[in-house]
């Protein structure tokens, strides 16, 4: 995701290789009079997804898991099971070490023989996707 980016922007460049490949690129539009927003709205027209909400990035990452006919997690309509089903192996491990009780990180790597960092981007993965929930002093919940 671009948040802002100038015509000769790093990030400007890697955005397009990015884009060039295939991958899914994000870029929040600016001010159009603006110097640093001016590679932002290049991308836009190469077409990068516009983000104006949470949501825009959600859909595209997670089309499946957030919309099928109505159906939310946050609405609790999905199944124990159709959620197991969705995620992959580490997500699944890390995910059922969870419930309401919170769980440090250093305990949940611990508990699942992870590095902690490896572990923080899946849980970060967890947390977008609306299952848990990141208290404060990295405890984890369930959402």
């Amino acid at each position: 995701m671009v948040v802002e980016a100038s015509e000769s922007s790093g990030a400007l460049i890697t955005a397009d290789f990015a884009l060039a490949e295939g991958k899914s690129v994000f870029a929040i539009p600016g001010n159009i009079y603006h110097r640093n927003t001016r590679g932002t709205h290049a991308l836009l027209k190469d077409g990068a997804r516009l983000v104006e909400r949470v949501e825009d990035i959600l859909e595209e990452l997670y089309p499946d898991l957030l919309s099928q006919k109505g159906r939310t997690i946050s609405n609790g309509l999905f199944s124990e099971m159709e959620i197991l089903a969705s995620l992959s192996e580490e997500e699944r491990l890390l995910y059922l070490q969870l419930d309401q009780e919170p769980q440090h990180i250093d305990d949940l790597s611990r508990m699942v023989d992870m590095e902690v960092n490896k572990a923080l981007g899946i849980l970060l993965q967890l947390e977008i996707k609306g299952l848990i929930i990141q208290e404060p002093a990295m405890n984890f919940v369930r959402a």
